[in-house]
């Protein structure tokens, strides 16, 4: 919930943010969290999101690590404290549901389940155009090139680069008619 906490006091009173959180003690945490800090502007949902409308094994491992994901994680200090399952929404439905008429700005950071997400948005990404930011796992689901090469349909301008975990790399992708530019790390 850290990053919605900061995109919530980014957007301010006048902006909404969506916040999706299948596990549930992460969502308790976040809403504990989205309270203790005031901040109403926040639509928290306890599902996640995925390619089609169904229920998935979560695996939740130490919280030191990564919370909760549906792949397989095959690493030695991956410690697995148990199993949930989670209902899995498409992204265009619940846009669609909640009545959003804008999409600034979409950020993936869930284990794996990124190109999935994207493929249940095709509407939105050609609708709304948002720019996205994630973290891909090519460890055990897709790789940052894989997401961007799907992005290219929807005619994004595209750029990954490596984590400095060495098992992850962050994503970035923006609409053909943004002259946004990144800045690189220093």
């Amino acid at each position: 919930g850290c990053f919605t906490l900061r995109s919530a006091r980014l957007v301010g009173p006048s902006g909404s943010v969506l916040a999706f959180e299948p596990s549930a003690g992460s969502f308790s945490i976040l809403m504990k969290n989205l309270r203790l800090n005031g901040l109403r502007n926040t639509l928290a949902m306890n599902f996640g999101l995925g390619e089609k409308e169904d229920m998935s094994k979560y695996s939740v491992y130490d919280s030191s690590l990564l919370n909760s994901t549906a792949h397989e994680v095959r690493r030695k200090d991956a410690k697995l404290v148990g199993n949930e399952r989670v209902q899995l929404r498409v992204l265009d439905d619940v846009l669609d549901e909640e009545r959003i008429k804008r999409l600034d700005y979409l950020k993936l950071d869930t284990e794996g389940a990124e190109l999935a997400i994207l493929r249940g948005a095709k509407k939105s990404l050609s609708r709304f155009h948002p720019r996205i930011a994630g973290e891909a796992h090519p460890g055990w689901s897709d790789s940052g090139a894989t997401i961007l090469e799907y992005l290219k349909i929807f005619g994004y301008k595209v750029l990954v680069e490596p984590a400095p975990s060495k098992d992850a790399e962050f994503f970035y992708a923006w609409p053909p008619d943004d002259d946004f530019k990144l800045m690189p790390v220093q």
